[in-house]
């Protein structure tokens, strides 16, 4: 097929998977989802056939006319296209260069020609997707400096599909000799559905004109754009509310939470009976975030009745801090992710148990920037645009500790 009917067949299938989305037909909706799919997969096929084809096509044959005695020989030009690995057009020298160009205003957004497929493909509206190497790049540092973002399960599921979430406990009963077991079936306890959210960090050209060559370009681009998506994700795990973006786990119904006094949070006592709401079977690989300031005043060198430290620093074979309370790692954040106890108002969470594992974060991690001039200031921008959402998949393995009103 060609990618014109390829285009068409692909749009065609999701606007009907939106319609039985829109009318709740979540069976027309999945159905429609796994065509759309196999039709990716055929087309992908295709062309990758195409594209062997036409580099056997271009290949020289080999000399079966040999002299007597001779062994065949591939020419050497044919020896290195058969053991070439396909490059990654996104990834070229060529685009990466025309990539950088673009976002600093010198020229066009980049083209990419494949003769794989009918005609070049071209982005539209302005954009140009991210080179490979730099998109690399900026999820390599999301998971290498965003702790919590490491810590999320990560999905890639199709937005606006309901997912039922079950519950896989059955119960065992005696019964009589005569008396049959009453019967029992796996229910589901409520479903999840991630909508389609834009998160977007905004570049000033003012701090890219000074770059000549791609590489300093993406030595700024890159931490620019990672320090903001990750100040957004890590936010929104904890405090989104939901509207118009992720839905943090603070501002999610149902989450269990306790309360804290200024004269409870020092004391280990009360420590226990906040400890004591969560379930067993969620303790063993949770863990505590607060802010770094909260830890270091209230948790760091706090000791039980029998002046033992439950809230104590120890210091790894790298000689990095490994900050612990009462058994559990410590995971410290920013005072904007969560409020020092301090500065909290009453009613304001401070501090958060759990396995970030319960928390879904989706996404395909697909970035793409854009440009455009802000004719009032006289300025040039770059966007870096991920879609993404995230929820909460199991309430009962959160406790959220909020700051009480002292009596």
């Amino acid at each position: 097929m060609t990618r014109e009917e390829y285009l068409n067949e692909r749009n065609r299938l999701l606007a009907e998977m939106k319609a039985a989305i829109d009318a709740g037909d979540t069976d027309t909706a999945t159905a429609r989802g796994h065509e759309v799919e196999e039709l990716d997969a055929r087309f992908q096929a295709e062309a990758t056939a195409r594209a062997n084809y036409n580099a056997l096509a271009d290949r020289q044959p080999v000399n079966f006319f040999a002299a007597a005695g001779a062994q065949p020989q591939v020419p050497m030009e044919g020896r290195n296209q058969q053991q070439a690995p396909v490059a990654d057009p996104y990834d070229t020298e060529e685009y990466r260069n025309q990539f950088m160009n673009y976002v600093l205003g010198r020229g066009p957004a980049p083209v990419i020609t494949n003769a794989a497929v009918n005609g070049p493909t071209t982005t539209s509206d302005g954009s140009a997707v991210i080179p490979t190497t730099t998109l690399n790049e900026i999820v390599k540092q999301l998971k290498e400096r965003g702790v919590i973002f490491s810590q999320l399960r990560h999905l890639n599921i199709q937005g606006g599909v309901d997912i039922p979430i079950l519950t896989l406990k059955p119960e065992a009963v005696w019964e009589g000799e005569t008396q049959s077991q009453t019967e029992q079936k796996i229910q589901a306890n409520g479903k999840i559905s991630f909508s389609y959210y834009q998160a977007e960090c905004k570049i000033s050209q003012t701090l890219l004109a000074a770059t000549v060559t791609y590489a300093e370009f993406q030595a700024l681009l890159v931490p620019l754009a990672t320090e903001a998506l990750i100040a957004l994700i890590e936010q929104g795990v904890f405090n989104a509310n939901g509207s118009g973006k992720m839905t943090g786990i603070i501002a999610t119904t149902g989450v269990p939470y306790a309360e804290m006094t200024a004269a409870q949070i020092a004391d280990y006592k009360e420590w226990k009976k906040v400890y004591a709401k969560v379930p067993k079977s969620y303790r063993a690989s949770g863990r505590w975030y607060m802010a770094q300031s909260t830890f270091d005043v209230y948790i760091d060198g706090m000791v039980d009745s029998n002046k033992q430290p439950v809230g104590r620093v120890n210091f790894g074979i790298d000689g990095e801090p490994v900050q612990r309370f009462a058994g559990k790692t410590v995971e410290t954040v920013e005072e904007d992710v969560l409020a020092y106890f301090d500065d909290a108002a009453a009613g304001d969470t401070f501090a958060v148990f759990g396995d970030l594992q319960n928390y879904g974060f989706n996404s395909n991690m697909q970035l793409t920037a854009v440009e455009w001039i802000d004719h009032d200031t006289n300025k040039k921008y770059t966007k870096v645009m991920i879609i993404c959402d995230g929820k909460v998949i199991d309430k009962n393995g959160f406790l959220i500790v909020k700051k009480k009103a002292s009596n």
